[in-house]
């Protein structure tokens, strides 16, 4: 049963909301979709992944929002500029790396 205004008591409890994402789903939405990238449906292999090894059903739509939304920051905050490279690398070269979160 729905409380005032909508909200169901154990969404208001828990202090989640629809649709709603924490920094750590987040972290790892975007981790399994970094070992995903080059699939083939990238985003319907990450669906699964996320199924397979942490029991969560996500949307192929929020896997995109986020991991898009992550790429988007870091061009804006790069200016679209390779990070972390030698200064001897051109900013068009394409690199494949891998991160490792904490």
């Amino acid at each position: 049963m729905h409380g005032p205004g909508g909200v169901h008591p154990f969404a208001r409890n828990a202090g989640v909301k629809a649709r709603g994402r924490s920094r750590l789903l987040q972290r790892v939405i975007d981790g399994v979709y970094c070992r995903c990238a080059f699939c083939q449906d990238d985003f319907a292999k990450t669906m699964d992944k996320l199924v397979e090894h942490y029991g969560i059903v996500i949307g192929k739509s929020m896997i995109r929002e986020v991991a898009l939304g992550h790429a988007a920051a870091i061009h804006r905050v790069s200016q679209g500029f390779a990070q972390g490279l030698p200064e001897k690398v051109s900013a068009r070269r394409i690199f494949v790396v891998e991160m490792k979160l904490k």
